[in-house]
């Protein structure tokens, strides 16, 4: 188990170098080889070369990459003289880009450190939040580190109460993404036009050459979510029905009801797992 000076002195790397709070395995992971093998500049700099603090600095001009530690880091604008400062050092060869983040975070003082520190306390109470197994799934991935640090952004002295006592909500709020549920349509043999919703729909047709629903008229829009079109086939390949309009439907079963049924199924749609091939269906 990581000590708390090195969850602590991780957990600053994070708000440093990636701008928000740490996930939780990621934290455990970093603080537990800092205590086994040291290295604060190494391990610093595993930070700053890697690729989430390499998308957030990487392509800004130093004056910029300073400017944005201070801005995550204190709420604030670098000054002139701090900006010139680190510059100095960073032309001169005592700090790196790479060093330099951890390096102004150790040198806040005053309404700065204050500032520090709230964003600090609330980042590991925003950890504690997601530590469980729900949280440690969710806290993955691009947009939820967007909203981890869009939410330590806001943190300031005067709101840090405030903040640690909703963190919490919160947490869960940004990393457990609300689930909007389906619903599901059946096509009929009158021509459909159906548009989906934002949930994972499930669209029911038959494609038979007697009372068909899947039929050349209709059209089907997904939506957003990932869509499931269900189609029972029951027609030999003679017979050659034709199909409606498919696009956003990510998934498409194919069930076959005939003996020795062999349906050629061809249409475009702008999702590319529907670009259809020849299928040869078996019961």
């Amino acid at each position: 188990m990581a000590t708390a000076a090195a969850l602590a002195f991780v957990q600053k790397l994070y708000v440093a170098y990636y701008q928000r709070p740490a996930d939780y395995a990621g934290q455990q992971f970093w603080a537990e080889k800092f205590d086994k093998e040291g290295g604060a500049s190494a391990i610093a700099s595993a930070f700053a070369t890697s690729a989430e603090s390499v998308t957030l600095y990487g392509s800004q001009a130093l004056a910029a990459q300073i400017n944005a530690v201070y801005l995550a880091s204190f709420g604030r604008a670098a000054e002139t003289v701090g900006l010139q400062f680190y510059i100095n050092e960073i032309n001169a060869g005592r700090l790196t880009t790479g060093t330099m983040a951890v390096a102004v975070l150790n040198g806040a003082v005053g309404t700065d450190l204050s500032t520090l520190n709230s964003k600090l306390a609330v980042a590991a109470a925003y950890t504690t939040a997601v530590s469980d197994n729900t949280g440690i799934l969710k806290y993955v991935g691009d947009a939820s580190a967007v909203a981890a640090r869009t939410f330590l952004a806001t943190v300031t002295t005067a709101n840090q109460a405030a903040s640690t006592t909703e963190v919490i909500t919160q947490a869960r709020a940004l990393v457990v993404p609300t689930v909007t549920t389906g619903s599901t349509f059946t096509l009929t043999t009158a021509t459909d036009s159906i548009t989906g919703t934002a949930g994972a729909d499930t669209f029911l047709a038959t494609a038979a050459t007697t009372n068909p629903t899947f039929n050349a008229a209709d059209t089907i829009n997904g939506g957003a979510g990932t869509d499931t079109l269900n189609l029972t086939i029951d027609v030999l390949a003679a017979n050659g029905v034709s199909g409606a309009s498919t696009s956003a439907v990510e998934v498409i079963n194919f069930r076959s009801v005939s003996g020795n049924a062999q349906a050629i199924v061809g249409g475009t749609s702008r999702v590319p797992l529907l670009l259809f091939l020849i299928v040869r269906l078996m019961r």
